[in-house]
């Protein structure tokens, strides 16, 4: 007959017990215990055998449940041993604004890769075509992240920002870009709408202007250039003297310049 003492007695598992009935690596347990995250009850100081009670149980279960969450094996040591239920409380708010963080950054990423492929497409597309066109289209207003006179945009020192789409270089001359003589240039960047608005940003685009697609090294641009203007005069279109270039592919994609594909965007006037 079992007396009441011994039904009142905790029942201990050795760690391989543990081991077989949770379905758990004896090196994952013992991991565990040198974290601090599953104590051991007692430890045979003959054999050094490590022996569990029954809390063992529930312990698992609120480790698996925290790893089913996303956290690491440091957080929920962190979540199990909050000091009371205020800390616990802080914790979780914490936990919960660095993942929606997570989430934000996760789909910045994944728009911003998504509208380079289109890119990539939108450059291919142009690369077979036999007659490259040109023609007049409304550039619609651009947030971006820029830059004066070829300097970096400094993108990997704007925390929370991503950039999205092509990048646009603004001349203030049309006639100097032609004859390639020195001039002020803004080195635009488009950024996510999600992303951090605490940076300084300008506009790009926002004008109606003549649209025209150069293919290969940008030293040669010079010629479609000269195709610009001159369908500009056949159609009896005045241009502003400015201009903004559109890089579709550039070095940021690939490293063949015949297979840089460039839009000319030249504002006409009102």
């Amino acid at each position: 007959m079992t007396t009441p003492q011994k039904e009142q007695e905790k029942k201990e598992y050795s760690i391989g017990e543990v081991s077989r009935r949770f379905n758990m690596s004896m090196k994952t347990l013992r991991y565990y215990d040198e974290m601090g995250l599953l104590k051991h009850s007692r430890r045979d100081e003959a054999t050094g055998y490590r022996y569990y009670d029954e809390t063992v149980a529930l312990r698992l279960a609120s480790i698996k449940y925290y790893q089913m969450t996303g956290l690491s094996l440091e957080e929920i040591r962190n979540f199990l041993f909050a000091p009371d239920l205020d800390s616990l409380i802080e914790q979780f708010e914490n936990d919960q604004k660095k993942r929606e963080s997570d989430i934000e950054n996760a789909i910045m990423q994944k728009d911003a890769m998504k509208v380079w492929l289109d890119l990539l497409v939108e450059g291919r597309i142009l690369l077979h075509q036999k007659e490259l066109p040109i023609g007049i289209r409304r550039v619609p207003q651009i947030e971006t992240l820029y830059a004066y006179d070829g300097r970096s945009l400094g993108l990997t020192q704007v925390p929370g920002e991503v950039p999205i789409g092509s990048i646009y270089v603004e001349y203030s001359s049309l006639t100097k870009r032609i004859t390639g003589e020195p001039q002020h240039t803004i080195r635009h960047m488009e950024v996510h709408p999600m992303g951090n608005r605490h940076i300084r940003t300008n506009i790009v685009g926002g004008f109606t202007a003549i649209s025209g697609i150069h293919v290969g090294a940008r030293d040669s641009i010079g010629e479609t250039y000269q195709k610009i203007l001159q369908w500009s005069k056949d159609h009896n279109f005045r241009l502003k003297d400015q201009v903004v270039e559109r890089y579709i592919i550039d070095e940021t994609s690939i490293n063949r310049e015949d297979e840089f594909v460039t839009e000319i965007l030249i504002p006409l006037e009102s």
